[in-house]
């Protein structure tokens, strides 16, 4: 399951961001990712939903979790 998710995170990655543009910040999110993954202290559902938030926030995607989509 650890492998699977590596990849996973790799090919988000290389779905998701342009070519050619610096992300030196999100790396570091990237190898806390990856470590964690690695060193399996929690499910990797823990590892992949930290990442995908750093990520979506350093695309300028910031989530409101206290707003209700429903209901305004």
């Amino acid at each position: 399951m650890i492998l699977y998710s590596s990849l996973y995170v790799n090919e988000l990655l290389s779905r998701v961001l342009e070519q050619e543009t610096n992300y030196a910040v999100l790396f570091f999110d990237y190898l806390k990712c990856l470590q964690t993954l690695a060193a399996e202290e929690h499910s990797p559902d823990y590892a992949l939903r930290h990442f995908e938030l750093a990520l979506l926030n350093h695309l300028g995607y910031g989530l409101d979790f206290l707003h209700c989509a429903g209901s305004g």
